[in-house]
């Protein structure tokens, strides 16, 4: 039901400014708010499918590796973190995810994402991560 209402918040043309375009994409993908983490998200962390163990493992190593300058592009972040695409417990969609979410939010700096997103080193649907947010891109199943 709060998924539901978020999205329409940010949907209705009226009250569409009042919820940050990370905050709508975390909750539209399904993702935990790592990044919006306060009491107001504590009974409902569970019930998010990229749960916030998998959040850990990405984030605490991309701010690790982000103090020291230590850039890395798409393929490299796969191969540390021993990302699959669908087969192991950190999938490629929820690297993309996550990656989206700290872009949207704008955490790093121009530098780390030119990386990240270098020529023929990363997949196409990676692509997304630094896109636009959209609300047409927003539905209901």
């Amino acid at each position: 039901m709060q998924n539901f209402i978020i999205l329409q918040t940010k949907l209705n043309p009226q009250t569409t400014n009042l919820l940050p375009d990370a905050y709508v994409y975390a909750w539209y993908i399904d993702l935990y708010l790592f990044l919006d983490d306060g009491e107001w998200h504590m009974n409902v962390k569970d019930y998010f499918g990229i749960k916030e163990t998998k959040t850990d493992i990405i984030w605490n190593f991309l701010l690790e590796e982000w103090k020291v300058k230590k850039y890395h592009t798409f393929y490299e972040l796969e191969k540390h973190l021993n990302v699959e695409y669908e087969q192991n417990e950190i999938k490629r969609s929820d690297l993309i995810h996550i990656l989206r979410y700290a872009y949207l939010i704008k955490y790093f700096n121009e530098e780390f994402w030119k990386k990240l997103l270098e020529p023929m080193q990363h997949p196409s649907e990676a692509s997304i991560i630094t896109s636009k947010f959209n609300t047409s891109d927003l539905y209901f199943i």
